[in-house]
């Protein structure tokens, strides 16, 4: 049901913090198997749009792993599929974590420019709803202005990061 793909993205991405990489490659690929096939069978629009947000943030559970794994090219190409679908599902939330994580994949590519933008975007499309996007958009925005050595903004961002994140639920 669609309760239990919501529970099964959130455990992918509780497990992101302790499961090695390869290891979660191997699960999400499984998963997404999955996922893909029942997306392909009829659903009401409600049930479609939850499964079209649970395909966005698989997709950027997928983007984030490959980033590990040192795969830019493959990691470029699940990030586009995670905004894509993040974008259909019509969710803000998921669509600024989807950018805020994008922005890791050009920092990590060395596009430190496009870091800061993307980020930037991420948190422009969360508005004024609290979400996790924010706060890491933020930090990564931060992170990315202090490589290009621009001390100021980057310590706007770093605080903008830390706010963000002290507001958010637990």
């Amino acid at each position: 049901g669609l309760d239990e793909w919501e529970l099964t993205v959130q455990t992918h991405g509780q497990a992101t913090r302790f499961r090695p990489a390869g290891q979660m490659l191997a699960e999400l690929a499984s998963d997404f198997v999955e996922l893909q096939r029942l997306l392909e069978r009829r659903h009401s629009s409600s049930a479609l749009r939850r499964l079209t947000r649970a395909t966005a943030q698989m997709a950027g559970l997928m983007f984030l792993t490959l980033i590990k794994l040192n795969e830019p090219l493959a990691a470029r190409n699940w990030a586009r599929t995670a905004r894509v679908a993040a974008d259909e599902a019509g969710d803000n939330t998921v669509r600024s974590w989807v950018r805020a994580q994008e922005a890791y994949v050009h920092y990590y590519a060395g596009n430190l420019a496009e870091a800061v933008t993307v980020a930037r975007q991420a948190q422009s499309l969360a508005g004024r709803t609290k979400c996790v996007g924010v706060p890491l958009a933020a930090a990564l925005e931060a992170r990315a202005l202090g490589a290009q050595g621009n001390r100021a903004e980057a310590e706007v961002a770093l605080s903008r990061a830390e706010t963000t994140l002290f507001a958010l639920d637990s």
